[in-house]
């Protein structure tokens, strides 16, 4: 799905500006202009394989657990 800058400013503009955007699980990594289309990048990879399946990749490291 592709809109427009405007029409996503238009959409939030009447949301509650102090409320937190959820990504579904995607953490925000930052906005990319990719040469007339902004990308908005996470830190994961998400992409249909060649069945159609969704797949998410994450890039992040792993977080090492506390020593008990």
């Amino acid at each position: 799905m592709k809109i427009t800058v405007r029409e996503l400013i238009e959409r939030l503009k009447v949301e509650d500006q102090d409320l937190e955007v959820y990504f579904g699980g995607l953490e925000f990594y930052r906005l990319k202009d990719r040469g007339g289309v902004l990308q908005v990048e996470f830190n994961q990879s998400v992409y249909p394989d060649e069945e159609g399946f969704v797949v998410v990749e994450n890039h992040l490291e792993r977080r090492q657990s506390k020593p008990e």
